[in-house]
């Protein structure tokens, strides 16, 4: 693995017809945004994380562990969530990143702006301890399952953020192709 910084751009989702038929079964019809959540990466040799907001300033540290405890209702909840399900589910995933990452979707509009930054806390530690990043609708329903807590195939589920719902977001941000609906 090269030490060398990656960035990652995941756009947010648009729902054009089929609200809330994912985890009911159904289908939608839905397209990824221009805009999005840019994530800046450098891998670490140790499984500290640091985590910068580039917009607020703000910043968090923790280490990539099976123990960590979510900080609900606060944006490093979904970065926690994601370093403690990659841990528990992948044993050697202990190596850390220095993360700065910055966004241009609006919070609560509907743009699956929490999915995207599940996508990108993914896409970071995924890089940094040489785990897949296809892709792919089996990889999205993987990251559903992390931001919803559900088990999924042989990985047993715990809290995820505290949303419940499907993985037809992350299929959108991950499987979208420019100028088309999917």
């Amino acid at each position: 693995m090269s030490a060398a910084a990656r960035s990652y751009r995941v756009p947010g989702r648009i729902e054009f017809l089929g609200k809330h038929t994912d985890y009911a079964g159904g289908r939608g019809l839905v397209c990824a945004t221009e805009r999005g959540i840019t994530l800046h990466v450098t891998p670490r040799a140790d499984a500290r994380t640091r985590v910068t907001d580039t917009v607020s300033g703000e910043t968090v540290e923790f280490d990539v562990s099976p123990a960590l405890a979510p900080r609900a209702g606060q944006w490093s909840n979904y970065f926690i969530t994601v370093a403690r399900r990659l841990a528990r589910d992948f044993p050697t995933c202990r190596r850390g990143a220095d993360i700065a990452f910055s966004s241009d979707l609006p919070r609560d509009a509907g743009l699956s702006s929490s999915s995207a930054l599940i996508v990108g806390c993914y896409a970071a530690l995924a890089w940094a301890n040489d785990l897949p990043l296809d892709a792919t609708p089996h990889l999205a329903g993987y990251l559903g399952a992390v931001e919803s807590g559900a088990a999924f195939v042989d990985s047993t589920g715990d809290a995820g953020v505290g949303t419940h719902g499907g993985s037809e977001d992350h299929v959108a941000i991950l499987c979208s192709r420019p100028g088309e609906l999917g």
